[in-house]
């Protein structure tokens, strides 16, 4: 990444895409370590940047009294609830890993 523009476009879209690295490396130009690395200094980044304007939200709270004197006179509250699919093995890749693992001993 040569700017921090760069860098944050590349965090917030790899953040919201929900690719896996290989594949949002891929679509940016880089292999999937660098966009891990990548990725983790832009959260980085943003982190602190956000901390530093007062805009961290608050990320925990201990009871739901507590969540509500701090969101009171807030306004509305708008959470992205969207899921993202992952691809997990199945049994069968499974089995096929420990017969190939087998093999190999």
């Amino acid at each position: 990444m040569s700017t921090y523009t760069d860098l944050l476009l590349f965090t917030l879209f790899s953040l919201k895409s929900g690719l896996s690295y290989d594949l949002l490396g891929f679509t940016t130009g880089m292999d999937g370590s660098t966009a891990k690395r990548n990725q983790d200094i832009g959260i980085s980044v943003l982190g602190h940047s956000l901390a530093a304007s007062g805009h961290v939200p608050k990320r925990g709270f201990d009871s739901a009294e507590e969540f509500k004197e701090y969101y009171q006179g807030k306004g509305a509250i708008l959470i992205d609830a969207t899921e993202q699919r992952t691809q997990r093995p199945g049994t069968r890749d499974l089995l096929f890993k420990d017969a190939v693992a087998a093999v190999t001993l």
